[in-house]
């Protein structure tokens, strides 16, 4: 069913009444309903008899050449359908005033509407562009383009294919010796606020819905192309990823710079921001080996590079300040010795002198009476949204199903032969709000549930926590809320 608008369609009719009409044929010089508007179709229609008139939208139906009167725009009844008598009344197709575009008399084309729908609708079935707006060139080289994809293009109506990348939305183009292909971006506000441009991302394949995003995804990107003589080659581009599990209210990003070198056509990651505000650099001409970091020296020194040093490699620090974040971690695997000189190992709030000391133990580990090893002041997350073993790392931590992950879950305590937890471990299992199952499994080993004694495996429920603890090299037990 079309809108349909045609010139000299006139028909008479007897019906009365304020319902659909029954066309009795054209008037002379005029031609019916059924050759101008079709079947089907609606159109604008005008009824008149003597001083009655009514001016609505109505539907053309050729069985039994009917003319319903849908929508009632205007008429002599206050604007309400007219119950007309006896007598025969003149039916023609119109072009109500209220609904006409037209040129002021400024030259300037009128569209006056009020309407929750659409104020201007442009369909295009055939092949050509939806759109073109020009100057008083015409053709013009430079003009306001929207083609059959919906794609607009701004100064000219060719589109570049460029290489790994798909076809925007909007291009911008320009031969102007003064690089007029740009944007401009303008905020003209008394307050604090600049204009902006937003980069969305949305892991839904449904425009205006919500799907979280991954790590890994990217967020938004600025991409440099230049001609190569046959092609468009990426040169740099600026990029935001996903740097981390998101969550409710929790959007970990990292910020990417990368740069094509000589000879390649792609980019390579130069630079990085990552979500904890820690940055890097990458690529052979940053180092002759492993991973470097650039250390500041102070206010009146310049920057020097420094080697990020594995935890398998040994480092020989002398006559030197050890500050976080430097060195923010010692693991259970390895012995700092300080050398017989004075030297200062800063903590994060106070400072401390050892002298002469080696830090070392039956395990390599840290102790406050000699026998007690030193904790977690918290109980630090690991979170999970797949099946996963536990690593010798997890000692004192929890483990946690997140709600938006509803799968259900199998989280294996591995046998003591291939992951030796020491004995005394413990290890917390947290299964959030609406999250999917956990099946807590234990391989060769045995897992005692308190109290029944009970072994095998065990089902935590959502909101539910489970605390399971190593009282053996091979035998754990295991009790919590919403542990079955």
């Amino acid at each position: 069913m079309a809108l349909v608008i045609a010139d000299r369609v006139r028909e008479t009719s007897t019906t009365t009444g304020t319902g659909t009409l029954t066309l009795g044929g054209a008037v002379a010089g005029y031609q019916t309903f059924s050759s101008g508007i079709g079947n089907g179709n609606t159109c604008y229609y005008a009824i008149t008899l003597g001083s009655d008139w009514e001016v609505g939208l109505g539907t053309y139906t050729s069985s039994g050449t009917t003319l319903s009167r849908d929508t009632i725009l205007a008429s002599s009844n206050a604007n309400a359908a007219v119950n007309f008598g006896a007598g025969t009344k003149d039916v023609f197709v119109t072009y109500p005033a209220d609904k006409a575009v037209f040129k002021e008399s400024g030259g300037n084309v009128a569209l006056d509407v009020s309407s929750s729908s659409a104020a201007l609708r442009i369909t295009q079935t055939g092949s050509g562009n939806a759109l073109v707006v020009e100057d008083s060139t015409n053709p013009d080289s430079t003009p306001f383009v929207v083609d059959t994809t919906g794609r607009t293009k701004v100064g000219g109506t060719t589109s570049p294919t460029l290489s790994g990348f798909t076809a925007s939305k909007l291009d911008v183009l320009s031969n102007a010796s003064s690089g007029g292909g740009g944007a401009t971006f303008q905020q003209w506000s008394a307050d604090l606020y600049g204009a902006q441009q937003m980069f969305i991302k949305s892991r839904s394949s449904t425009i205006g819905t919500n799907a979280v995003v991954s790590s890994g995804d990217i967020v938004g990107m600025m991409r440099f192309y230049a001609d190569d003589g046959s092609t468009f080659v990426p040169a740099a581009d600026i990029r935001v990823n996903v740097d981390g599990t998101p969550g409710t209210n929790d959007m970990p990003g990292r910020l990417v710079f990368s740069t094509t070198a000589d000879g390649a056509s792609s980019p390579t990651e130069r630079f990085r921001i990552s979500n904890f505000g820690g940055w890097g650099l990458a690529g052979a001409n940053y180092g002759t080996s492993g991973t470097q970091a650039i250390v500041s020296n102070g206010n009146a020194a310049a920057p020097t590079w420094q080697t990020i040093v594995t935890p398998d490699a040994t480092q020989t620090l002398t006559n030197k300040t050890l500050t976080t974040p430097v060195i923010s971690t010692i693991s259970n695997t390895g012995t700092l010795t300080l050398p017989t000189s004075t030297d200062t190992l800063v903590g994060r709030a106070t400072t401390d002198t050892l002298t002469n000391k080696t830090i070392s133990g039956a395990s390599n580990t840290l102790t406050v009476d000699g026998t007690n090893e030193v904790g977690y002041k918290n109980i630090p997350q690991n979170s999970q949204s797949a099946a996963y073993t536990l690593v010798l790392g997890d000692a004192g931590k929890h483990i946690l199903h997140p709600s938006a992950d509803t799968t259900a879950r199998i989280f294996t305590i591995p046998a003591n032969s291939s992951v030796a937890f020491p004995i005394g471990t413990a290890v917390t299992f947290v299964n959030q709000n609406s999250a999917g199952t956990i099946t807590i499994a234990i391989t060769t080993d045995t897992m005692r549930l308190a109290g029944a004694g009970t072994t095998g495996s065990r089902t935590l429920a959502a909101n539910g926590v489970a605390t399971a603890i190593k009282i053996t090299s091979t035998e754990w037990i295991i009790s919590g809320t919403g542990l079955t």
